[in-house]
């Protein structure tokens, strides 16, 4: 049985199903994690709620380059602006939207982002 080659742009081509939805990875720039719910921002300033939590998504978009600065975030790297580690421990997003950095992956984002 051939197997099938996989593409270099394996990300670009993968859908992911949010409710009755399909939707490119690659479009979300951040998701906030509350409870066991999620909110999904996407590039063009819509949101989107999941019923799902946090870790799901994290497991699932284990391919794309994404970073878990908080315990209530998950941010796309293409939409990052710019990283303070010193000053304010947040991620700043092109949209100037400020995401904070837990103490626990201080170090963690600073082998990340080579700071």
């Amino acid at each position: 049985m051939p197997t099938r080659k996989k593409s270099n742009n394996e990300a670009e081509k993968k859908t992911l199903k949010l409710g009755t939805t399909f939707v490119n990875p690659l479009n979300i720039k951040y998701i906030e994690g509350e409870g066991n719910y999620s909110i999904v921002y996407f590039n063009d300033g819509t949101k989107k709620l999941s019923c799902r939590t946090l870790k799901y998504f994290q497991n699932l978009l284990k391919n794309i380059p994404f970073v878990r600065p908080s315990k209530s975030f998950l941010v796309n790297t293409q939409y990052i602006k710019s990283v303070e580690i010193k000053s304010n421990k947040t991620i700043i997003l092109e949209d100037d939207v400020a995401i904070g950095i837990s103490r626990r992956n201080v170090p963690v984002m600073k082998a990340y982002f080579n700071l």
